[in-house]
């Protein structure tokens, strides 16, 4: 089920039709859909599809040598020495035929090797320029794909044709989402509820039991040690991040109430120097966002304040991150009950 990303979907079907040699650089958060989005722009077409892993540089180049390798049907089983080789290989068979070659999680293969990105400029500039291949870089990794892909010290900027930045479900989306799914919804304000507590990560909207209400999926998900999202949001800041107990206690400052740089300083009892390089690292990370009365210049306002940017993290922060303790010594329903589930249960 395919569900919005028409703009983007159109967008990179109007560069495949085009022709010539196209880059497209795709990114945005973990579980936002990116791959997702890719494949149903490739599943008609030749596709190369490489995912990096989080491995050694010889590990990523194994694996890619052996997608080239089936890909062009090309009875060799052989490992190629170096990522120059492996794209020597591209640019002579993007001569005979076009195909779209996608490293998705890109970051990990260009991590482990340094030289990658460059290696890749090379192939571009002089051999791939001059072909029909559409190349996709893919990453979740935000800072890294607009520093080390899309900046102008990277040795690949200029060489995109095109870049999606992808975003999260609005309602509407989440709500068509929610519909075509047949989920037990009575009325727009359940639709509203739904997305309140869940957000408009498709991939979390996907782990929704279509048999049960709101307040059953809460509990399943959140007040369960084993629910799919009861550890989901502190397990994505571990990936991204170095010190991710500090920046918990920065969410659940904004989560329950202090929105101004001064009140959460005092409430993580940190100085605001401190704070606000944090805060910053979220709003890139696109978990906070700060907010101005309208009519202010952002640059020059004191007026700012902070929020929660995602539904899902707002909630958890609210209600799964105090009582963690009390959750896993099986008291998950309790809290459930006198918490979010009270007003989730009295909606439905």
């Amino acid at each position: 089920m395919f569900i919005g990303r028409n703009k983007e979907l159109t967008q990179l079907n109007h560069l495949y039709n085009k022709g010539g040699f196209q880059m497209a650089v795709i990114y945005g958060r973990r579980r936002i859909g990116k791959t997702f989005l890719i494949k149903e722009f490739t599943e008609d077409k030749p596709t190369i599809f490489f995912s990096a892993q989080e491995a050694n540089d010889k590990a990523n180049l194994e694996l890619f040598s052996k997608n080239l390798w089936s890909f062009f049907d090309i009875p060799i089983n052989t490992i190629f020495p170096n990522w120059n080789d492996a794209f020597e290989l591209i640019a002579k068979q993007a001569e005979r035929k076009r195909f779209i070659l996608v490293i998705d999680e890109f970051p990990y293969a260009a991590e482990a090797n340094k030289s990658l990105k460059s290696i890749i400029q090379h192939s571009i500039d002089h051999q791939l320029k001059n072909t029909d291949t559409f190349i996709i870089l893919c990453g979740s990794q935000i800072g890294f794909m607009e520093s080390e892909v899309l900046g102008h010290k990277s040795p690949l900027f200029g060489r995109r044709t095109a870049q999606i930045k992808l975003e999260a479900f609005d309602y509407l989306d989440a709500a068509k989402m929610l519909t075509e799914r047949k989920m037990r919804i009575k009325s727009k304000e359940d639709l509203i509820n739904f997305y309140s507590c869940i957000g408009g990560t498709p991939h979390y909207l996907s782990q929704l039991d279509t048999k049960k209400n709101l307040a059953d999926n809460l509990a399943d998900l959140y007040f369960n040690t084993s629910g799919y999202l009861y550890n989901e949001p502190v397990m994505l800041l571990k990936q991204e991040l170095r010190e991710p107990a500090f920046y918990n206690s920065v969410i659940a400052a904004i989560a329950t109430g202090a929105s101004r740089l001064n009140e959460i300083a005092t409430k993580v009892g940190e100085d605001r120097s401190k704070v606000i390089k944090y805060l910053e690292t979220l709003i890139g990370l696109e978990i906070v966002h700060k907010e101005f009365p309208f009519g202010d210049d952002p640059v020059k306002s004191k007026k700012g304040i902070y929020r929660i940017s995602d539904n899902c993290y707002n909630f958890w922060y609210r209600n799964i991150f105090p009582n963690k303790q009390a959750i896993e010594l099986d008291a998950g329903q309790t809290v459930f009950l006198q918490g979010a589930g009270g007003a989730a249960g009295g909606r439905m």
